[in-house]
């Protein structure tokens, strides 16, 4: 036997040592995402172990470029029985567990090896840090949270549950430990929007979601993913009845979801129809649970703020910033110790017509996050209110180069670049502002709400092409006078002179077939239930003091049972009614009086006001004069922008006007019934709380009619 021969036999005793890390992944049709996930394993991992699950693209052919271990696994909607086979084929004393969506950073490939190799034996595995990325104004944000995927190969930790899979300790005995790691961090990129379009995840979720209730109706784990998934998808309704049911049903005030699904529930309650049941759920949130994070707190304050409880919201605001970072295995949101608490508390600032307070708050903010569009837009609105024309514009320009606009907040920028184009004392500022306005109208959709408001801004500023499809817009739903007009204008500015003609002609026609009424500025919506007298009151003091040719009369009787309704009957066909069989209440009449309504105002009264001479001038001429102004409020608290008092215990407005686009918008933002939510006195705060201008005056031109 040669010496070569002799050197190379390994002794029988001789055992080729364990690999150190496997990788191991489940893959179906990734190859969008896998080779990058490989590159980020291939230098730390010992063996990749990939289990394909019935991929029909080009996944299993770039598994095995980079080296891995491929095999096969017949897909039976369970994601735990996936994991499973590929922990059964690792041959290394650690797995990291990892999808193809997802990938190490540069520290974590640095150290893990490391971490790995001097865990102390009663180390089971860690904790390790995810970043699941989000798309906001066009930047990336992220989530955060912790995942046990890095773990020894051990039979005893297995994978439970069809989806959303757990891995479990089996064995006999105490808990073992598994610490966190913070450097180890993976990347997630599943969940932005082309990621989920691509995946249908959502619908997938779901439907094995609803499967694992099926079988285990009594676990209340599928019922928080469930309750969740719902609320990821927007069905809140069906999100608030399986979320209450969790909270409630909780005997472990420590399990690790609880936190996140009392997040989930506020978040669903508040947009749903169950609104009311908010500030309970946070009470019970706060006795219960054990630990309370910053996103907890800027969950609460956003749910409160919807709802109108603003102290309470900044309350809960305040805590999110002054709390410090708790680490706990509920998603969190990085930003929600930082710009998100700062923004939430400039919103309710602005609301309330503390401009300069609102303004502090959004300069702070924006030193945690100058890339976000919408905030520096809403510091632009708000500097716009307090006459700082100037610095509007610079804040406009930076919203417009720093990400995508959300469409309502572009809207509200191009209606304030018009007003700001129309009061310019220089000629270098109206030209910014016309380039700014022209990008803007770019932007914001053409709606049949907006269309012809749309229209008429686009003509101002030049984007004639645009104007044209926004009044097309409108008329889809009505053909209107104005949206006439402002498509006859964009055709005249394009040269198109016959259309134009059509256009001007058809106005011409619409507006003698209409008769006085199409030039009324406004419609009186008056809201009446018994009290006969003060009715007839009501209305001669209005046809005394109001000239005829400045409103329409638009009247709701809620369920009268006096002679109320002989009254009305004298009235039809000189005033619009609307009658209720049975009282529906102060919330629900508002609605069905602007349904009635023409007017480029809706003025709201009850039938105690005895307007005296010049009310509706004074409403009117107010609008008119600042197009910043969205609303006019008639009451007796102090003069101002955004000065009434809409707080609980408040006195409601003698009378309201609203811009007829301010309120398409409210209807839109409380899902198309925004009667439903609203008396006179709330719709007068819900302005407000949108961020929008209410100015407010002396109540001197509008008397109380005795009882």
């Amino acid at each position: 036997m040669s010496n070569r021969k002799k050197h190379s036999r390994r002794p029988r005793h001789a055992r080729q040592e364990r690999p150190l890390l496997s990788v191991c992944m489940i893959v179906k049709n990734e190859q969008e995402n896998l080779d990058r996930c490989l590159r980020s394993v291939r230098s730390v991992a010992d063996e990749i172990v990939v289990v394909d699950t019935g991929s029909s693209d080009r996944t299993v052919e770039i598994a095995l470029r980079h080296g891995a271990k491929v095999s096969t696994f017949e897909w039976c909607d369970d994601f735990s029985a996936a994991r499973n086979v590929a922990k059964e084929r690792a041959t290394g004393r650690w797995i990291l567990q990892i999808d193809a969506d997802e990938a190490l950073t540069a520290e974590a490939q640095r150290c893990i090896r490391t971490a790995v190799s001097d865990a102390p034996p009663g180390w089971m595995g860690y904790y390790i840090p995810c970043r699941s990325y989000e798309l906001r104004d066009g930047h990336r944000e992220y989530l955060a949270f912790y995942r046990l995927v890095l773990f020894r190969n051990h039979p005893d930790l297995r994978y439970a549950y069809r989806i959303h899979e757990q891995l479990q300790y089996i064995g006999q005995g105490p808990q073992p430990e598994f610490p966190y790691h913070d450097a180890l961090v993976i990347e997630h990129f599943g969940y932005l929007p082309d990621q989920i379009e691509l995946k249908q995840k959502h619908d997938r979720n779901l439907r094995l979601l609803q499967q694992a209730v099926l079988e285990n109706p009594e676990e209340p784990f599928h019922q928080f993913n469930l309750g969740n998934q719902y609320c990821v998808m927007g069905r809140y309704e069906e999100a608030v009845d399986v979320l209450l049911r969790v909270v409630a049903d909780c005997d472990d005030p420590s399990r690790n979801y609880l936190l996140t699904a009392y997040e989930s529930l506020l978040m669903a309650l508040y947009r749903s129809s169950r609104a009311s049941e908010v500030p309970e759920v946070v009470r019970r949130a706060e006795q219960s649970l054990p630990v309370l994070t910053a996103d907890f707190h800027c969950f609460a304050g956003e749910a409160l703020q919807a709802i109108g409880e603003l102290d309470q919201a900044i309350s809960c605001y305040r805590r999110a910033i002054d709390l410090g970072q708790v680490r706990t295995a509920a998603v969190a949101r990085p930003y929600a110790r930082t710009w998100l608490p700062r923004l939430g508390i400039g919103s309710i600032c602005e609301s309330r017509g503390e401009l300069e307070r609102a303004r502090d708050w959004y300069e702070e903010a924006l030193t945690y996050a100058p890339q976000l569009s919408s905030l520096n837009a809403r510091l632009a609105i708000v500097l716009a209110k307090m006459g700082d024309g100037e610095r509007a514009v610079d804040y406009v320009g930076q919203a417009l180069q720093t990400g995508v606009l959300p469409e309502q907040i572009a809207w509200e920028l191009l209606q304030m670049c018009e007003h700001l184009h129309k009061n310019s004392e220089h000629r270098a500022s109206a030209s910014r502002i016309l380039g700014l306005g022209g990008a803007l109208a770019r932007r914001v959709p053409p709606t049949t709400e907006r269309g012809a408001r749309l229209a008429e801004i686009c003509v101002r500023f030049g984007e004639f092409e645009r104007g044209l499809l926004a009044a097309d817009a409108s008329l889809q739903c009505a053909d209107s006078i104005l949206a006439r007009v402002q498509r006859g204008l964009c055709n005249l500015y394009l040269g198109r002179h016959r259309e134009a003609a059509e256009d001007f002609a058809r106005a011409e026609s619409l507006a003698q077939r209409e008769g006085p009424r199409a030039s009324r500025a406004a419609s009186v919506i008056l809201t009446v239930s018994d009290g006969v007298e003060r009715t007839r009151r009501c209305l001669e003091a209005i046809a005394e003091n109001t000239p005829d040719d400045l409103y329409e009369m638009v009247i709701v009787d809620d369920g009268s049972t006096d002679d109320t309704r002989s009254l009305l009957a004298l009235l039809e066909g000189d005033v619009k009614i609307h009658r209720n069989e049975h009282s529906l209440g102060a919330t629900a009449v508002l609605g069905q009086g602007a349904q009635l309504a023409s007017g480029r105002y809706l003025v709201f009264l009850l039938n105690d006001a005895e307007p005296r001479t010049g009310w509706l001038e004074t409403l009117i001429g107010a609008a008119e004069s600042d197009r910043s102004v969205d609303a006019v409020a008639l009451t007796n608290a102090a003069e101002g922008h955004g000065g009434c008092d809409a707080s609980a215990g408040a006195e409601a407005p003698t009378a309201l006007l609203v811009r007829r686009d301010v309120w398409e918008t409210l209807a839109r933002t409380h899902g198309g019934n925004v009667a439903s939510a609203l008396s006179q006195k709330e719709l007068c705060s819900a302005v407000r709380q949108a961020g929008l201008q209410v100015l407010c005056l002396p109540a001197s031109a509008i008397g109380t009619i005795a009882p």
